[in-house]
């Protein structure tokens, strides 16, 4: 009974350590995106992403109940998560040059704010700590939104377009994850029915 107790608790941890190092992974990706440094370069890293979610499916611990289900909200979230971040770094690759040469300021403090904010949730999760603070990103989301009122501004593309959406996407999808682990504690089953009716919704203002 102790072994079992103990390999359960051990499972968890090493669930959490991967979740984690996959959130620092994508804050390091979306940085080097938004700087202009992706490309082939990046291949390694999107690599050790797609491995740590598949190592968090395969440690995570079974959720308990008829059936011994298996679908846990947490790791859909980081899947989302993972594919999110990929449309993200696509149109980030396909922004106009003159168009980026504008925004560059802006970009960066989305780099920087998505790329801290990955950490403290990575700290989070792995320390279930409070969840990181959204205003330093949200802020320059809204920044990038408040470009196209800006005189001399080029005409962006459809990857420019796409950008408030997809970020706001990523946002929601790493609000998940972390209120998914939020609800459980350290060696705990993750039951996705049982979770929803827990965790707190995104608000129409955090979404819009």
């Amino acid at each position: 009974l102790v072994s079992l107790i103990v390999f359960r608790r051990s499972r968890d941890r090493r669930s959490r350590q991967h979740a984690a190092d996959m959130l620092r992974g994508c804050g390091v990706l979306l940085a080097a995106a938004a700087a202009g440094r992706g490309g082939g370069r990046d291949l390694g890293l999107r690599n050790r992403i797609r491995a740590d979610l598949r190592l968090v499916s395969v440690t995570s611990p079974v959720a308990t109940g008829p059936g011994r289900r298996i679908r846990r909200n947490h790791i859909l979230a980081m899947q989302r998560l993972q594919l999110d971040l990929m449309f993200l770094v696509q149109a980030l690759s396909d922004l106009k040059l003159a168009w980026r040469a504008r925004a560059r300021a802006v970009l960066e403090r989305i780099a920087h704010s998505f790329e801290t904010l990955c950490r403290d949730a990575a700290d989070s999760i792995i320390g279930d700590g409070p969840l990181p603070d959204f205003g330093a990103y949200d802020a320059a989301v809204r920044a990038l939104n408040g470009l196209r009122a800006l005189p001399a501004m080029p005409m962006g593309n459809e990857a420019n377009q796409a950008l408030p959406f997809l970020l706001m996407r990523l946002r929601a999808d790493l609000h998940e994850v972390l209120t998914g682990y939020a609800v459980t504690t350290l060696g705990q089953d993750i039951d996705a029915d049982g979770a929803d009716a827990s965790v707190p919704a995104l608000s129409g203002a955090e979404v819009s």
